[in-house]
């Protein structure tokens, strides 16, 4: 296993390995011409193919990951509003059943917050 610092790297050979699967950045075209400029690589149609497949690749999955990290923050967000709201509204001793409904949560949902923070009342 070779692993790919993020910076500059002295080894021409892992700089090589780093342009093509770590820098997302740079199209296949890019890649293209630093391979011939750079390495002295001459870039045949089938390496073009595999290159343009690749960076396609990569760029789908990194916005896959994007999509995802976005999904669980605002998920997070979310779950932190419901949270305080539940705690404000267990202060102003509302019911359970009223809490529920005006956080749109369950009940069990609703209890367990207040035994973990100390504000359950029966």
């Amino acid at each position: 296993m070779v692993y790919l610092a993020n910076g500059p790297v002295r080894n021409r050979m892992l700089a090589l390995l780093q342009l093509l699967f770590t820098e997302t950045r740079k199209s296949a075209a890019e890649k293209k011409k630093l391979l011939q400029s750079k390495y002295d690589i001459d870039v045949t149609l089938d390496m073009e193919e595999e290159m343009n497949t690749m960076c396609n690749l990569s760029e789908g999955i990194f916005e896959k990951g994007m999509e995802k990290g976005m999904e669980k923050g605002e998920k997070k967000g979310m779950e932190q509003k419901t949270l305080r709201i539940v705690i404000n509204l267990l202060k102003k001793k509302f019911s359970y059943d009223e809490i529920s409904e005006l956080a749109e949560t369950t009940r069990d949902d609703v209890i367990r917050i207040a035994e973990e923070n100390g504000l359950a009342y029966h």
